[in-house]
């Protein structure tokens, strides 16, 4: 008799474990009406696509990080998917909690792992899911579930909405040619995902410069985004910016080193202020400083640096405006000889929210340039 009490009591005890692990498990279905199934080599697909997922947080690093795990169900086949990336909630007025958020990670089809970006939208305990991929040169995405975010909280926690009327070369800063402490000289260029037709310029341009005098390297990026309903088809974006921008130069051993970079304070998983670390920088490369609020639309952000003597990157984080140039410069060393030799690169992570029914979703797109060869000469 004890045996079966002691049985019976753990059965008891499990129960409540099991319910609460099956309820996390939540699913979506796919929103859009049209869209083309026939994906990642799959063929026609007839049937409907419904997404079922888990999501976890916990901290790496000490930092809190978002995971989500789940898969696609497509008919009888699933599709796994695994993504996480760094956790943020933003609060309303009305104390109402909101998250939106990429999270970085990848899926399986036929054995083969893709690259894509989950954008998880959080608001009121509801959730919108999208998935976003390249599909053989082709950027997808795939929308689950009901936009969540109401259209003016969105406008409350992001300080500006792009308007896309607004003439390009009004919004264009030219990247500093001349400027500063010094005489700027232009060295390469390497782009990505670039195109131009005379009418439109879409896509990742990152331009190297030195200024000789000072042994410095300037990286300045601009993401061109004339052209970006091209990329979305029907879910025309109400704004498009740049969550995330990352800067990396890489000097080659024996050929110099890199000392220091402005901007050069990281705020590692906080939130600072744009004006603060970017004014020094700005008023060295003339820049007017009002051009600060202008590009970096949210008032504040996150600067993440890795400062390595061979390889140092800098990354930017927040609601950047996609149609400015933003410029990184890195204090160098020369070796004996003068000569400064190495790699660079950037990536954009771009953010496209729209509105599905007076709420908004965000779907969105990862693009780096190639590694771009360079060989400068520095003064004594």
């Amino acid at each position: 008799m004890r045996k079966f009490i002691s049985f019976l009591i753990a059965i008891l005890l499990l129960l409540p474990i099991a319910a609460h692990a099956k309820s996390n498990i939540k699913t979506l279905g796919l929103k859009q009406k049209n869209f083309d199934k026939s994906f990642l080599g799959l063929g026609e697909v007839n049937n409907e696509i419904s997404i079922f997922y888990t999501t976890s947080v916990s901290f790496e690093d000490d930092v809190k990080v978002l995971s989500f795990d789940g898969y696609l169900q497509i008919g009888n086949q699933k599709i796994r998917i695994n993504a996480k990336g760094e956790y943020s909630e933003y609060f309303s007025s009305s104390k109402s909690k909101t998250i939106s958020i990429p999270l970085l990670g990848f899926m399986i089809v036929n054995d083969r792992k893709y690259n894509i970006i989950v954008g998880y939208d959080y608001y009121l305990k509801m959730e919108n899911i999208t998935v976003s991929f390249n599909d053989h040169g082709n950027h997808k995405y795939m929308i689950f579930g009901e936009g969540v975010i109401p259209v003016d909280f969105y406008n409350e926690t992001n300080s500006i909405v792009e308007d896309d009327s607004q003439s390009v070369s009004s919004r264009m800063i030219a990247p500093p040619l001349d400027g500063g402490g010094g005489d700027w000289s232009y060295v390469s260029y390497t782009d990505a995902d670039f195109y131009r037709d005379g009418k439109y310029t879409r896509g990742l341009l990152a331009t190297l410069y030195t200024e000789k005098s000072n042994n410095y390297i300037m990286i300045s990026a601009r993401t061109f985004t004339d052209n970006v309903n091209s990329l979305y088809g029907p879910l025309v974006p109400v704004s498009h910016t740049i969550y995330e921008l990352e800067y990396t130069l890489k000097v080659t051993q024996g050929y110099g080193g890199i000392s220091n970079t402005d901007p050069h304070e990281g705020e590692l998983g906080s939130s600072v202020s744009w004006r603060d670390l970017l004014s020094d920088l700005f008023d060295y490369c003339k820049l007017p400083s009002w051009t600060i609020n202008s590009i970096l639309l949210s008032a504040k952000g996150g600067i993440y640096r890795s400062l390595g003597m061979f390889e140092t990157t800098v990354k930017f984080r927040g609601n950047i405006d996609a149609n400015y140039y933003l410029p990184v410069i890195y204090l160098v060393e020369s070796n004996s000889s003068n000569t400064v030799r190495g790699y660079y690169k950037v990536r954009a992570l771009y953010k496209s929210t729209s509105m599905i029914m007076g709420s908004v979703v965000s779907t969105y797109k990862d693009v780096t340039t190639p590694l771009k060869y360079y060989s400068v000469t520095m003064p004594k």
